[in-house]
């Protein structure tokens, strides 16, 4: 079994409890927050990633169609097509004819170099012997071309050939190309090969490097079939051609696959990364973006339900001390009186204030030490009585001490002791004290009348309050005479013979413990009369 945690204290245990009650679902709450929070976040980067990703594609796609249609359109042109004379190398004639259909088309082409700035250059290569024929740029006319592979592929497979990007041997720059047949307008054959080079620095890179919606860290990355960057880097000077990249994503995307995930690129850093395969050209195409600043927002969510969860508990903890202090006080100070009457001082008493059960435990602890000490009232009261009776040697002696002890006891101002007389007809006064003793009254054993008569049918100790005022219990002050509020009546019998009676006599009234103690020593009193007198 699990040992429960030990306090030293009751407020200490509430503080905990209700601390702990009030904390728990607060931590239960910022936890489910923060779990839907991070999954709607991760979900919406994911969506994010992914649209990005096949837009960027689409756009990619849309910038091949565009430079497809260019060329398309150019080598369908009729003037081109009309120069199968000329690409048969007839050029070297320098006919009037010749000349006006080499400007005429190298105009054409020219068009498209000024008006776009994709194209670095557009030239045509003869069939026949695979060498430059016209150009827009006219120094390279001329340049045998009859190895390279936009002109052999095109030739071999008489469609449009696109040339992944290379760099170039004379000018170093990254290059790209596109090649495609031109045919003659009489028989469809292949009379020649145009072919554009592009400019990649003005049109597909920036197309591929513009980062809106991809944060501080986002970045796209082309690959070539050998998972080799082919485009500038945002965090990689020269990488085109030079960086083999062997991070999941770029690898996968070479391969023709399609997915998001969560992996290290090739800094080593911890991104998400959505990938996917450019059929058209073979490449592998990814856009990522650094985990760190994706969960930026999360750790700033975190941090602010740290800031609420420890501003709450300090408000709770406040709100737990107040509260325990106010449940616990009451206890505490009950604990503390339990002590002090332990300890014997019986008149110590909770406050009992207030009226929820705390309060009802004080007042019902309060009435059983008033119940205690009464017992112990009555007890000690009894005990001192019977120590009295017990040393008494003869009648004067018991009557003296009974009476002395009595008054103290019962705090009673005036008092008498009667004896039965030898032939029984009256009770005569043995000892008074607070009377005098002229003053004492002989009462009949027979007419059962004044103070004695209730005392003398029933046997049992009478108490009278309605004092007439012409009572012979009058107590005489240095201010006058004061008449007694309760008078006391204790019968002493010995074998069932009523043989000696006690009165007592209160300026205020008697207790119930007074009462108690009275009635409780009567017995101990027939015996010790019944001693004395033998």
């Amino acid at each position: 079994m699990a040992r429960q945690p030990g306090f030293k204290s009751v407020r200490t245990r509430q503080t905990f409890w209700f601390l702990t009650v009030a904390i728990t679902p607060l931590i239960i709450v910022v936890a489910v927050l923060y779990y839907q929070r991070s999954e709607v976040i991760h979900r919406r980067e994911f969506e994010k990633l992914q649209t990005i990703r096949d837009l960027k594609v689409r756009e990619l796609n849309s910038w091949l169609d565009h430079r497809i249609g260019d060329l398309s359109v150019a080598a369908g042109d009729h003037e081109i097509r009309a120069m199968e004379k000329v690409l048969a190398k007839e050029l070297a004639k320098r006919t009037p004819e010749n000349i006006r259909a080499v400007e005429v088309a190298r105009g054409l082409l020219k068009r498209y170099v000024d008006e776009y700035n994709t194209y670095i250059e557009l030239f045509i290569i003869g069939a026949a012997n695979g060498t430059v024929e016209i150009s827009t740029m006219p120094a390279r006319e001329g340049a045998d071309k009859s190895n390279d592979p936009y002109f052999t592929e095109v030739m071999r497979t008489k469609e449009m050939w696109i040339k992944d990007i290379y760099r170039s041997k004379t000018e170093g720059d990254l290059g790209m190309t596109f090649s495609t047949p031109i045919r003659c307008i009489d028989d469809n054959a292949v009379i020649g090969v145009l072919v554009a080079r592009i400019d990649l620095a003005n049109s597909l890179y920036p197309l591929l490097l513009e980062h809106t919606g991809f944060g501080n860290t986002g970045e796209t990355v082309i690959v070539n079939r050998d998972a080799v960057a082919v485009n500038d880097l945002r965090w990689r000077q020269n990488a085109p051609l030079n960086l083999k990249i062997t991070a999941k994503p770029a690898v996968s995307a070479a391969a023709g696959d399609t997915g998001v995930i969560e992996t290290l690129d090739y800094r080593g850093e911890m991104v998400l990364a959505a990938y996917t395969h450019i059929l058209r050209t073979g490449r592998g195409f990814v856009v990522k973006r650094d985990l760190a600043e994706i969960y930026a927002p999360i750790r700033a969510m975190v941090r602010d339900m740290a800031v609420i969860l420890a501003i709450s508990a300090l408000v709770v903890l406040g709100a737990a001390i107040l509260l325990s202090r106010a449940i616990s006080q009451p206890i505490l100070q009950i604990s503390e009186t339990v002590q002090r009457v332990a300890g014997g001082e019986m008149e110590a008493r909770c406050s009992g204030e207030g009226s929820d059960e705390i309060a009802a435990l004080g007042a019902s602890f309060n009435e059983m030490t008033d119940a205690l000490a009464s017992q112990r009232s009555v007890l000690r009261g009894g005990a001192e009585i019977a120590e009295t009776m017990a040393v008494a040697a003869d009648v004067d002696a018991f009557a003296s001490g009974l009476l002395i002890k009595l008054l103290d006891v019962t705090d009673s101002q005036l008092g008498a002791f009667y004896l039965r007389s030898e032939d029984r007809s009256i009770f005569e006064p043995v000892k008074s004290v607070g009377l005098a003793a002229e003053t004492a009254p002989f009462f009949s054993a027979d007419e059962h009348e004044g103070e004695l008569g209730k005392a003398l049918a029933t046997g049992r100790t009478s108490f009278v309050r309605d004092i007439p005022a012409d009572t012979a219990f009058a107590f005489k002050t240095t201010a006058g005479t004061a008449m007694p509020a309760e008078i006391a009546t204790i019968p002493l019998a010995i074998n069932g013979s009523v043989t000696a009676v006690v009165s007592l006599a209160t300026l205020t009234a008697y207790s119930d413990n007074h009462r108690t103690i009275l009635t409780q020593a009567m017995i101990g009193m027939n015996t010790a009369l019944a001693n004395a007198l033998s």
